[in-house]
């Protein structure tokens, strides 16, 4: 080899190996071999509690699956774990119903009134807002979507519910209502002696709570506190009988007892009630009105006999109780308004065919009334003169008399100021005394007692300058 030529260096084989695997990787060369995947395992299986408002923890199995590299390595992860929470509350979202109680949540703070279907959010907000919801008008509720549908204190106030409104007002309890029911309501507004007979009835329409209840005695002497030294109820105002019938005042007394203004709360009219005084003849003397009183309604079906009809009769703490149709004044009433000076003759013509078509239906039952008087004939109406025959307490048949004093004394029969055997025509005697009275104003035959009575019927002097006109036969 010449001196000045310089000899190549052969490279080592390490240098080539070198040379060739930079080739390779810079596409230089030899071909690149494809890349080998990495071994694919299992990705592990994380278990992760889900807090769900309104109920308790559920968990919930999930798999992370790789995701490729970012550029950012602390980005990517952010990322993944956003989306992984974002994806596990929407699963929380849409849980099948579940079986667990959950606590108890007011309607009005549900936006659907759902259980356990509602959404999540729904729920929070009612967490949020407060357990109160927002106070609405009583003139508001029925359009307001969210109304409390709890009435107000004075809304369920029992005095309010059952308190006399007025003839015609329909009660918002729904009655007729069990003893168990009512004693429920007015306990507390209730005697102990009420507490016990309430039990005796099968419906319950009034309690009187608003009256002042009489306190019961041990003393049957004066039927344990209910009664005075007569025999006669000791009523109160706006007080029960026989849990039905609230008494709002007195229509009149007599010496068989008194008779009660009373509203029935299961007809939700007026009506008149008799009380019998609770002595034993009087009870008996009931007994035998009510039968007659009986007959009367049953054979005067079309209300043309102009006698007053009973509605019912029962016992209450040891009275006889005898319930009528409610009416008007009576005739005595009607003069006095007038002040006493008299009737025209055309009305006191209508009613004097009324009082006789009465007196003519009472023959026909062979009934003698006893005591036909002006206070015992009462309109139907203040406005008209259509009338009415009442108080058939000393009432009887004729097989039947009883007794012989009988009669108010300005009308009593001559027979019986003589005590002479009686009949229908008792009637008829006092039936010309009432047309006299109504005509004029005044008694045809005014006495302080019997002895004065027969002086007086017999003078005909006397007699006859009381007598009007129109005792005659062209009368009717």
């Amino acid at each position: 080899m010449p001196s000045g030529a310089t000899s190549a260096r052969v490279p080592s084989a390490r240098a080539r190996q070198l040379s060739a695997r930079a080739a390779a990787h810079h596409g230089e060369g030899l071909k690149p071999t494809a890349p080998q995947e990495p071994p694919t395992k299992k990705p592990p299986t994380h278990r992760r509690v889900i807090d769900v408002p309104g109920g308790k923890g559920y968990g919930t199995s999930s798999q992370l699956v790789p995701q490729p590299p970012s550029a950012t390595n602390g980005v990517g992860k952010l990322s993944l774990y956003q989306s992984l929470l974002q994806k596990h509350e929407e699963q929380a979202n849409e849980l099948p119903q579940r079986t667990k109680q959950e606590p108890t949540v007011p309607l009005t703070a549900r936006a659907d009134g759902s259980g356990a279907g509602a959404d999540a959010s729904n729920r929070k907000s009612w967490y949020n807002e407060g357990l109160a919801a927002p106070v609405v008008p009583l003139s508001a509720r029925n359009s307001h979507p969210q109304a409390p549908s709890v009435q107000s204190k004075d809304d369920t106030d029992p005095s309010r519910l059952d308190s006399h409104r007025g003839v015609g007002d329909v009660d918002k309890l729904s009655l007729p209502m069990t003893p168990a029911a009512a004693l429920k309501l007015y306990k507390s507004s209730m005697s102990l002696f009420e507490q016990g007979e309430i039990l005796d009835y099968a419906q319950v329409y009034f309690v009187g709570h608003k009256a002042k209840k009489p306190r019961a005695t041990a003393s049957s002497a004066d039927n344990n506190g209910f009664d005075d030294e007569r025999g006669d109820y000791l009523w109160n105002l706006n007080d029960h009988i026989a849990f039905r019938y609230e008494i709002l005042g007195v229509l009149g007394k007599g010496s068989f007892g008194q008779v009660l203004k009373c509203f029935d709360w299961k007809t939700n009219q007026l009506t008149a009630l008799k009380v019998i005084r609770n002595k034993k003849r009087f009870h008996q003397q009931a007994l035998v009105e009510c039968k007659l009183l009986l007959q009367l309604k049953q054979r005067d079906t079309d209300g043309t006999a102009s006698v007053v009809h009973v509605t019912d009769h029962f016992y209450f703490r040891s009275h006889m109780c005898i319930t009528f149709e409610m009416l008007s004044i009576n005739l005595y009433e009607f003069i006095k308004n007038n002040k006493f000076q008299g009737m025209s003759l055309s009305l006191v013509r209508r009613i004097a065919l009324q009082l006789a078509n009465s007196l003519k239906f009472l023959r026909k039952q062979n009934i003698i009334h006893c005591d036909l008087k002006p206070e015992n004939v009462l309109l139907r109406s203040p406005n008209k003169s259509s009338i009415k025959v009442i108080d058939f307490g000393s009432s009887c048949l004729v097989n039947e008399r009883l007794y012989t004093y009988i009669q108010s004394r300005f009308y009593r029969a001559p027979e019986v100021i003589l005590g002479l055997p009686y009949d229908t025509a008792i009637d008829m005697w006092s039936f010309g005394c009432i047309l006299a009275e109504l005509f004029t104003g005044y008694p045809i035959f005014p006495g302080e007692n019997e002895v004065r009575l027969r002086a007086r019927g017999n003078d005909p002097v006397q007699t006859y300058a009381f007598c009007p006109p129109f005792f005659s036969l062209n009368f009717f």
